[in-house]
């Protein structure tokens, strides 16, 4: 997913910005582990976008990557970095998300 105006660019699961290339790459998002041109497409994995996220959520939102995190992992960051793809939780979600929240 992309702002068009902006050029900038983002996880469709997530929300973490993104380069254009990495969209294509076949590499895992450092947040939440997606293959980017495999977990992104629907037909290749069989699956759509908002039940692999729906899936992350739910497993706590843990980051893949943490040595790439540039800011404290809270509950906050997930939320606003969610509003990059206009994802927004409701409250029985962040619920779910706090048990599993490591």
């Amino acid at each position: 997913m992309n702002d068009k105006n902006n050029s900038i660019y983002y996880c469709q699961i997530c929300g973490l910005e993104c380069k254009e290339e990495d969209l294509y790459s076949y590499n895992h998002c450092v947040c939440c582990g997606c293959e980017f041109g495999y977990h992104d497409d629907e037909d290749a994995c069989g699956r759509n976008i908002p039940s692999i996220r729906l899936d992350w959520l739910m497993r706590g939102a843990k980051y893949y990557l943490d040595e790439y995190l540039e800011s404290p992992w809270t509950l906050s960051t997930l939320q606003q970095q969610l509003l990059n793809i206009n994802v927004q939780l409701d409250n029985n979600l962040i619920k779910l998300i706090e048990k599993n929240w490591e």
